[in-house]
């Protein structure tokens, strides 16, 4: 049967079934129409799966996620576009994982401009790290005005943990000795929101 058959089978049935809807009855009839609401929904899933995979927009991110520009895409924006797309959480979060679901999910066209706007983001030259005392001080409060993903977003591209240090010493931030790199994170973090909150340019 091919699918244009199928097509008219299901109309045919459609209109008997709009026709006599207020008639039917039983319960043979309600568990069997239960089935087939079932098996269509899965059905249509894969259908709207096989039209996603000829989409323009699928093409183009298949083409990106093969092109030199896959290298500025990190584990960390797969882990993001994961959960923000598809409400999952891997353990090991990558492109090829990212790609199945938008074929299964059919959602190219939301993934593709997530793709391509973390592409561009990670395309922009990186500014060098202040070393004069007084551009560190603004460099922070700066920082502060940041919204936490863009705050995240920077400190990941551009400060090391020993731009950090000069971050925080330029500003008076007492770090300890044998400090982590994600608590020295949070506490340049929270003196930028204060620095922020407290002093105007």
């Amino acid at each position: 049967m091919s699918y244009g058959e199928l097509a008219a089978r299901i109309e045919t049935l459609a209109a008997k079934l709009r026709s006599h809807a207020d008639d039917l009855e039983g319960a043979k009839l309600a568990k069997a129409a239960q089935s087939f609401s079932k098996a269509a929904a899965t059905f249509e899933k894969h259908v709207e799966a096989a039209i996603s995979g000829s989409s323009p927009d699928l093409k183009e991110l298949e083409i990106l996620l093969a092109s030199p520009a896959k290298k500025l895409l990190k584990a960390s924006f797969w882990d993001k576009a994961l959960r923000s797309l598809h409400g999952v959480r891997e353990e090991k979060p990558t492109a090829a994982k990212f790609l199945k679901l938008v074929r299964a999910e059919g959602n190219a066209t939301e993934a593709l401009a997530l793709v391509r706007r973390e592409v561009e983001a990670q395309s922009v030259p990186v500014t060098p790290v202040p070393k004069d005392k007084a551009e560190l001080q603004a460099e922070l409060w700066r920082l502060g005005g940041l919204t936490d993903e863009e705050f995240a977003a920077e400190v990941a591209k551009r400060w090391k943990a020993a731009g950090l240090k000069k971050l925080a010493k330029a500003n008076a931030i007492a770090v300890p000795k044998e400090v982590t790199l994600d608590r020295l994170i949070r506490m340049v973090a929270e003196a930028a929101r204060r620095a922020h909150g407290n002093v105007h340019p």
